[in-house]
């Protein structure tokens, strides 16, 4: 706990810094587009009073997307775990710790799974509960934006102004998560399948590691860990597929997770209308925001701090093929708007909140601090 803490420390300024280097001369612009200024010799006159109101929905929308998180872990906690020492409002506040601490820690959400754990932990949640109630978590959420995805290339189908290779490369990025999930369900189905899958695993890091000398005498993978967590998902997989109806309640919030993630995006975008006179596809936006968070996983620096804003503009710039001025600076102005907006104020609520439970948490005593990754 002590090295997550002093991680966020130097890490959270040193992310903050680089950010607006990096952006200085295009948050110049947007300001403009915001204010009214000169960009490029033209004057703009800037948001009307209605582009603002647009864009203060931003800030309630992301605030269901965290009430739906908050409802996923307590649905499945109080309900399916059957642990009922969790309140709605506390899982709430804890949604918002976990924002915080995915977004200012560089593991593509890896940080969250034992932050998660250890704040849990005093309240009878074992780690292995903790770790399957997120990666179910994050399967659901996977799963349930297949049906949003393919809404979306419908809409950028139907749209005459969609780049056909832009069309085809989500078709394949649709087909690509429809055969994981179909992958991921073959092997927990079977418990021979996930014995074959815990023995591979370290002969496949033995194998890496051979060939990455960086690598070499590092621990990738606790084998017995694994073995645990993957034979108590085939235990829920089970018991699911006896009563599927229980996995209803945690799809539609893992379903309402993303369309209000998505609509957070849309409306920084859509408050640039009266400026540009532009509109996106919203299946467009659908897609770029699926391509700029998977690329988010792997970047390294925190929360995905200019990979996520480039590709969000890179997806939508190549998705027309009239590609002019106006609908450049929309999508550059949106993508700054929502992410300055999304750090400037939920980051700092998560951070506040971590910092209130960050003193009891480092002094948990051995025997309730959770098993080592």
């Amino acid at each position: 706990m002590r090295k997550i803490r002093w991680a966020i420390q130097i890490i959270v300024p040193l992310a903050l810094a680089f950010f607006i280097y990096k952006s200085w001369g295009s948050l110049g612009d947007v300001w403009a587009h915001i204010v009214g200024g000169e960009v490029d010799g033209q004057v703009v006159s800037g948001f009307t009073v209605i582009s603002l109101l647009i864009l203060s929905l931003q800030i309630p929308a992301q605030l269901f997307s965290y009430a739906a998180v908050a409802h996923f872990y307590h649905s499945y906690f109080n309900k399916f775990s059957g642990r009922a020492q969790i309140r709605l409002r506390e899982m709430y506040l804890i949604s918002l710790e976990l924002n915080f601490i995915n977004s200012v820690l560089p593991s593509g959400g890896v940080s969250g799974f034992s932050y998660l754990s250890l704040r849990l932990r005093p309240k009878g949640v074992t780690v292995a509960a903790s770790t399957i109630a997120q990666g179910l978590r994050f399967c659901l959420t996977f799963v349930s934006f297949i049906p949003i995805l393919a809404i979306g290339i419908l809409l950028m189908a139907l749209d005459p102004r969609t780049n056909n290779l832009v069309l085809l490369y989500g078709t394949g990025v649709l087909g690509a998560m429809v055969l994981t999930i179909l992958i991921g369900w073959f092997l927990i189905s079977d418990s021979r399948r996930i014995r074959k899958l815990v023995n591979f695993l370290p002969m496949a890091m033995r194998w890496m590691a051979r060939r990455i000398p960086i690598l070499k005498n590092q621990s990738f993978i606790n084998v017995a860990k694994v073995n645990r967590v993957l034979n108590e998902i085939h235990a829920d997989y089970v018991t699911l597929r006896k009563k599927p109806s229980r996995l209803l309640a945690p799809f539609n919030y893992a379903l309402a997770i993303n369309l209000f993630e998505l609509l957070t995006v849309y409306v920084a975008y859509l408050a640039f209308y009266p400026v540009f006179g532009e509109l996106i596809n919203p299946g467009t936006i659908v897609l770029a925001y699926l391509t700029a968070n998977m690329a988010g996983l792997i970047a390294i620096l925190p929360g995905g701090i200019g990979v996520f804003e480039g590709l969000m503009v890179w997806t939508l710039t190549t998705s027309v093929v009239d590609l002019n001025d106006d609908f450049s600076r929309l999508a550059l102005a949106g993508a700054l708007v929502y992410r300055v907006i999304n750090l400037a104020v939920f980051v700092p609520i998560g951070y506040a909140l971590y910092q209130m439970v960050a003193k009891d948490l480092g002094e948990l005593k051995p025997e309730t601090a959770p098993e080592p990754d």
